[in-house]
């Protein structure tokens, strides 16, 4: 993969509630750089006792995902994120390589630990730690960051050694549809999976709300 300086950093103005959120754009696809905070019926907020987490963004059920983010933006998928931590091997380290592994619901990227810290100041994703809601808990706040994802498609994973290149093609198969998110840690394993136990009510103790960052949606693909 070429590497691709990130664009300068850009605002959108969501029509919806005139909250304004901070913009850029990596390895052509356009980011926001902050968490969701659009007020919907199912959505929670930062609980009161953890308003020292400085915290922002709002916290969404998975039926919400399809209209959630501002018109023209879209939740980003899998392919999406191995972009941005492709991005982020190429300009850290020429010696450095991301891998991939995966099988059945659950995929991991790795090969960063120790070199990379995802949450840094200067990260370009500005991410962090948020947490997540196991029904009405907030629970792990301080170590994981949580964020729904599109599904991702069905085909294998290719490394191509040819002529010295260490591109990927990274596919991912197995995840449920319609329940996908991505796990991410500051220096260590990230991983994608899915639980059919999101919509069973007989679960409703386990039923998760992540939080949410959009991309732009790409005009060009078809």
């Amino acid at each position: 993969m070429p590497l691709v300086c990130f664009g300068q950093i850009d605002t959108l103005l969501d029509i919806r509630d005139n909250k304004i959120y901070h913009t850029k754009e990596i390895n052509g696809t356009v980011w926001m750089l902050d968490n969701l905070d659009f007020v919907t019926d199912l959505s929670f907020d930062i609980p009161l006792e953890k308003k020292e987490l400085q915290l922002i963004g709002r916290y969404y059920y998975l039926s919400e995902l399809d209209s959630v983010c501002p018109v023209e933006w879209q939740l980003p998928d899998p392919e999406d994120w191995l972009r941005y931590f492709e991005y982020l091997v190429n300009t850290n380290s020429t010696d450095m390589v991301l891998e991939f592994t995966g099988q059945l619901t659950n995929v991991t990227f790795s090969g960063y630990k120790g070199k990379i810290d995802l949450f840094a100041d200067d990260s370009p994703l500005h991410l962090g730690p948020t947490g997540r809601y196991e029904g009405t808990i907030f629970n792990r706040p301080n170590d994981y960051a949580d964020y729904w994802t599109l599904d991702a498609p069905t085909y294998q994973t290719v490394n191509n050694k040819e002529h010295g290149s260490s591109d990927h093609v990274h596919i991912m198969s197995g995840l449920v549809k319609g329940k996908t998110h991505i796990h991410i840690r500051p220096n260590s394993f990230t991983n994608v999976h899915s639980h059919d136990h999101h919509l069973n009510p007989k679960k409703e103790k386990k039923m998760r709300r992540f939080m949410v960052r959009c991309i732009k949606i790409n005009e060009n693909i078809n």
